[in-house]
């Protein structure tokens, strides 16, 4: 700024305050009002907030001065105009003035009378004048006297949800985070839940984040999580506990569901969390239930998902009927899909209610442990390990021979799984033929190429060791480790340790 320029700034800040502080003393200037109104257009911003104090000022003195409200009544007007100004430091202002103005019952009539003026700037042409006037109506929201003429703009506010420009955007959803604390608006907001959801996918990160919020507000969430997806799921699933909102979520449910399928762990969590909740919801019960089918979309939340709701009775119908196409997906051409499937049947495998239908799968599973994807593999053999701990002994004992195969898989988290299946066959009496009789097999995998399955098949010789009904038959005779370590069927800490060579007695 020029030095003249600067210097006459400077002047006419002087000049404001020394009126702000005559204001105080009860010294009426009304006729200055006027021009001080103009000053809160200046480009000079201390003078925009000298102008700003002492309408602040003013409005103090307005309570008990009839003289100072008719000079702020007769700039409201202006105030209004000030909203479409081209400067935003001028439509914050004026947007501030009358936000303050409107908490004192002197003024609410005039601005009552600008609101269709305020209305009109809904639909301005610049973006600027939409957002100034979004600031307003959140204002005015908050005052009981203006409840009735914000409600009739509500259907005209909830297109700026969708303004080309994000920062409109925010505003129209602050505006409605607003309003959702008032029981007047409940039914304004239950129609515009698609377009919230909707938000929550837009490309402005602070457009989700906003929308996220909006939501939170709407449940007083106070734990919002920095992911917009996880908060939004989060919130519907506070905002199911509230009956007023059942009809406008449930519409949302597909939507929901397909964030079953995020990538990030914290948003599947949440989602699960959610569809847990609405399970206690009875008006719910129908539209959960119909969502059973799997999909690709959703594969790797799904698991949780119906472990979830297989924990409700209410479901487990629903559950059952499911049973088939699981079963179906255990062939699907994803092997996502096919891993799940299997996840699936071997956690509902934990309820004595599924128990009988998943048995008859065992079939199709069996299929799954000669899978080309080695996730697949590991899922089949931690489904027969989950079955091996609800019983089902003729259907897993009939596939101890396959499962020992893998054992020499290539991928480790084949091996591990397997490792675990014969650890936690090995503490179950009924199962102690089926796995002495593989035992051979294993001592074989001691002199596999592989040195990972060597490791693999020493570990399961080491652990059936600590059982004395499989200690001769590991080591009734030379049995080679890794490294060259011999054991001897009669030093069980040698065996442990793999320390020294030893000779077979």
């Amino acid at each position: 700024m020029k030095p003249t320029l600067q210097r006459n700034a400077n002047v006419r800040k002087a000049a404001v305050n020394f009126f702000s502080e005559l204001s105080k003393q009860g010294f009426p200037h009304c006729n200055q009002v006027p021009k001080i109104t103009l000053l809160l257009g200046d480009l000079d911003s201390d003078v925009q907030k000298a102008a700003v104090n002492f309408f602040s000022e003013l409005s103090k003195q307005a309570c008990s001065s009839e003289i100072f409200q008719d000079a702020i009544l007769a700039q409201v007007p202006t105030f209004t105009k000030l909203l479409g100004y081209w400067h935003s430091d001028v439509q914050e202002v004026a947007a501030n003035i009358l936000s303050e103005l409107s908490k004192q019952e002197v003024f609410q009539d005039a601005i009552s009378a600008q609101v269709p003026k305020i209305m009109l700037l809904l639909g301005d042409r610049h973006s600027y004048a939409r957002e100034a006037a979004l600031n307003v109506f959140s204002e005015l929201s908050k005052q009981e006297v203006f409840l009735d003429s914000i409600l009739a703009q509500v259907p005209k506010i909830a297109l700026l949800l969708q303004d080309t420009y994000p920062d409109v955007q925010i505003e129209a959803l602050k505006f409605f985070s607003e309003i959702s604390k008032q029981e007047v608006f409940q039914d304004g907001i239950s129609a515009q839940m698609p377009i919230f959801t909707k938000l929550l996918g837009y490309w402005h990160s602070d457009v989700q984040e906003v929308a996220a919020n909006i939501l939170s507000e709407l449940l007083k969430q106070g734990d919002l999580d920095s992911d917009a997806r996880e908060a939004a799921v989060n919130v519907f699933s506070e905002l199911s506990k509230q009956e007023v909102f059942l009809d406008a979520i449930s519409a949302q449910l597909p939507k929901i569901i397909l964030l079953l399928g995020a990538l990030d762990s914290d948003v599947r969590e949440a989602a699960v969390k959610f569809f847990s909740e609405l399970s206690k919801q009875e008006v719910f019960q129908d539209a959960i239930s119909a969502q059973g089918d799997l999909d690709s979309d959703v594969h790797v939340a799904a698991v949780n998902f119906f472990c979830e709701l297989s924990k409700q009775e209410v479901f487990q119908d629903a559950i059952s009927a499911q049973l088939p196409t699981f079963t179906k997906h255990l062939g699907d051409g994803d092997s996502n899909v096919r891993e799940v499937a299997a996840n699936i049947l071997s956690e509902l495998s934990k309820q004595e209610v599924f128990q009988d239908a998943i048995s008859d799968q065992v079939p199709k599973i069996v299929l799954l442990l000669g899978d080309l994807d080695s996730d697949v593999r590991e899922a089949a053999v931690n489904f027969f390990s989950e079955l091996s701990k609800q019983g089902f002994q003729d259907a897993i004992s009939a596939q101890v021979p396959k499962i020992i195969l893998l054992l020499g898989d290539l991928e480790p988290n084949v091996r591990d799984a397997a490792v675990n299946f014969f650890s936690e066959l090995s503490k179950q009496e009924v199962f102690q033929d089926a796995i002495s009789a593989q035992v051979p097999t294993i001592r074989k995998l001691l002199r596999d190429v592989n040195s990972d399955v060597q490791e693999v098949a020493a570990t399961i010789l080491s652990e059936l060791s600590k059982q004395e009904v499989f200690r001769v038959l590991t080591l009734h005779k030379e049995t080679r480790f890794p490294r060259g370590v011999y054991i001897s069927s009669r030093s069980k800490s040698e065996l442990e340790c793999g320390l020294q060579p030893v000779s077979i007695a």
